[in-house]
């Protein structure tokens, strides 16, 4: 999840997802490329056709076994409803432009945002929707060298950037061309891992050396610091 602190661009609290396809083209929400961890069966998602895949079950973070199914993104699209802004992580491998089709069905282009893998990605689906904000990996400063001359860089894009802090001088560039800064929180050894009152000082400090969003898997507790 992400949590937002620029006032202006998008909503304060952002919940982000993982969309994959199954074998018969469908699209449906899971962290993993298989189902081997987070369900009661194994194989790829990419194997397994929509009915089969709604006849399985997942398991919590815990391995407990539950009675939810895995959801569609269709399904996500129309709870949803337009009340809170989704960012789209597309996998590598399938069609972002494909993925932004379903969110047009929904009437929900102005509350998604897209996760890209490439600029070549991201390019043609700015050319597709051209209103629709976009996010991509900028990890070194040469992204950020080659992202200062590209097209993208002229607005509604989210630099996705490296976990570890970079130089101020870094997010200075990317707010010079306007681009928000996000900076990931979670995982072993990061700030979302250590006990809220150890990591309070440390999230208050990407903030302060430049980063405008934090991806933190405790957002409620974070968006509280600040």
């Amino acid at each position: 999840m992400f949590i937002l602190k620029l006032e202006k661009a998008l909503p304060d609290a952002i919940i982000e997802m993982d969309v994959r396809m199954t074998r018969d083209s469908n699209f449906v929400l899971l962290h993993d490329a298989t189902l081997d961890r987070e369900s009661n069966v194994t194989g790829d998602v990419a194997q397994w056709s929509l009915p089969d895949l709604k006849k399985i079950r997942l398991k919590t973070l815990s391995g407990e076994l539950t009675d939810q199914p895995i959801p569609t993104f269709g399904d996500i699209l129309a709870w949803n409803q337009n009340r809170y802004v989704l960012a789209l992580d597309v996998k590598p491998g399938i069609d972002p432009v494909r993925v932004m089709n379903e969110v047009r069905k929904h009437q929900s282009e102005y509350c998604v945002f897209v996760i890209c893998y490439s600029l070549a990605d991201a390019q043609r689906v700015r050319d597709k929707y051209p209103a629709l904000w976009l996010a991509v990996g900028v990890n070194s400063m040469a992204d950020l060298e080659r992202l200062e001359t590209n097209p993208l860089a002229s607005g509604r894009l989210i630099a996705l950037t490296p976990q570890k802090p970079q130089p101020i001088a870094f997010y200075e560039r990317l707010h010079k061309l306007g681009i928000p800064c996000s900076i990931g929180t979670y995982g072993p050894t990061q700030l979302d891992e250590k006990p809220l009152s150890e990591a309070t000082s440390g999230y208050r400090e990407l903030f302060r050396q430049g980063g405008d969003i934090v991806t933190t898997d405790r957002p409620i507790e974070v968006s509280a610091l600040f």
